[in-house]
């Protein structure tokens, strides 16, 4: 049971970085285009941070209940479950990469290393939501 709660505990973890990432990836796209993470929360209009804010909730909200919309017969959620799921993964994906100072498109400081590193935690947050699921109908 101790490693039970241990993994839900880093899995929540997980869910929180997916948050913010997903967060943070919506302001690098919407938002200021300084490199620096306070100066660009600052320099982005309210607007902005509240729909960052909504979008990330609302997708980890939808991926959590991903069961309940697939066993449903709603093509449309369905459909937008799959949209979220890509949309949240590059987020993540940009969110990491710029909170530990990489810039996706500017290559000269990208290497292989660092990109799969970026990848590998981008991914397993955005699969933090459907494992929680799963860790829940297991106990």
């Amino acid at each position: 049971m101790d490693l039970y709660r241990s993994v839900l505990t880093v899995l929540k973890l997980l869910l929180f970085w997916d948050v913010v990432t997903t967060y943070y990836g919506t302001l690098s796209l919407f938002g200021s285009q300084t490199f620096f993470v306070l100066q660009r929360i600052k320099e982005t209009p309210l607007q902005i941070h509240v729909v960052a804010g909504m979008l990330a909730v609302g997708i980890v909200s939808f991926m959590l209940s991903y069961r309940v919309i697939f066993n449903a017969s709603n093509i449309f959620t369905k459909v937008t479950v799959c949209v979220l799921f890509v949309y949240d993964f590059w987020m993540s994906l940009l969110g990491t990469a710029e909170a530990v100072g990489l810039r996706l498109l500017d290559w000269s400081n990208l290497s292989l290393m660092k990109l799969s590193v970026v990848v590998v935690l981008a991914t397993i947050t955005t699969a933090s939501p459907l494992l929680i699921g799963h860790f829940h109908e297991q106990s």
